[in-house]
């Protein structure tokens, strides 16, 4: 079984600045947009909570958050709770498993993959509905440091 020093040490790959863009697909209500966003990860002190930034440009929306990722000892896996500019607040949990990268929330989720470098993040978002699974937006992070 990972510990939680094991699992926080696992996602040292994340820390620095990321590049991100990709699109959102369309839907009923939007035509297929644009994102373009900056990622920085850093370690909070003692490496027991990694802090994520987002400052994106998701069409002509302007999105910010920050998300704090942890291990969740009761649990035995690893979680993340993403605080909004608007006062959102969403948990998720996390596996990083080998370089793959996984994110599960309430009806969202993302699948992604880390490249042989680990300085490229390639994945998919997808919303739950009707008890399927769909595309929501693709994204590419490319570490900028």
């Amino acid at each position: 079984m990972v510990g939680a020093a094991d699992a926080m040490i696992s996602l040292s790959p994340f820390v620095g600045i990321w590049n991100t863009k990709g699109s959102i697909k369309a839907s009923d209500k939007a035509e297929e947009q644009t994102l373009f966003a900056t990622d920085i990860y850093e370690w909070l002190p003692g490496k027991c909570f990694l802090l994520h930034r987002v400052d994106a440009r998701m069409g002509d929306d302007i999105t910010r958050s920050t998300e704090v990722i942890g291990w969740d000892a009761d649990e035995g896996t690893l979680f993340s709770t993403s605080y909004d500019a608007r006062g959102g607040t969403t948990r998720f949990s996390c596996a990083l498993d080998g370089q793959d990268w996984r994110i599960d929330g309430p009806g969202i989720r993302f699948r992604g993959a880390f490249d042989r470098d680990w300085n490229k993040l390639t994945g998919i978002w997808e919303l739950a509905g009707s008890g399927l699974w769909s595309p929501w937006m693709d994204i590419s992070l490319t570490r900028a440091d």
